[in-house]
C-alpha cells in the first residue's frame, strides 16, 4: 500500500500522499495505518476522527528522520518527532499524520 490518505497541516483535511518516493529514499520501516473512507473524510467535529498516526515510520538513521521531515514539508503534512524509548512509546498526538520514530537512531555523544 503505497498511498494513502494523511491530514494536512495546515487545515486539518485528509489528502492522498504516495509514498513509493518515501519508501525509496529510506532505510528504515514504513508503517501504514489502514483508514477507513469514514475516518479519511474531513474532520469538521462532525463524526469519526482518525486516532494515531496515518504513517509511522521507524528510522534507521539520521538521514531517514531528515528524508521523513523533508517529505512531510514538501507535502504539508502533520507530523511529529518521537522516541519510542522514552515515556509512553506512542507517538504524541498526531491523529492521521506522519509520526517519525527515532527509537532505533544511534547519537553519537561527544
Amino acid at each position: 500500500m503505497l498511498s494513502t490518505k494523511l491530514r494536512r497541516a495546515t487545515d486539518n483535511e485528509f489528502i492522498p500522499v504516495h509514498l513509493g518516493g518515501l519508501a525509496l529514499m529510506v532505510r528504515g520501516q514504513i508503517r501504514v495505518r489502514p483508514t477507513s473512507s469514514e475516518s479519511a473524510t474531513s474532520d469538521s467535529g462532525a463524526g469519526a476522527k482518525q486516532v494515531g498516526p496515518g504513517v509511522t515510520v521507524n528510522c534507521a538513521s539520521l538521514q531517514d528522520a531528515q528524508q521523513c521531515m523533508e517529505f512531510a514539508a514538501r507535502n504539508g503534512l502533520l507530523l511529529s518527532v518521537f522516541n519510542g524509548k522514552s515515556e509512553s512509546g506512542t507517538p504524541p498526538a498526531c491523529d492521521g499524520g506522519m509520526a517519525v520514530d527515532l527509537s532505533a537512531v544511534r547519537f553519537n555523544a561527544q
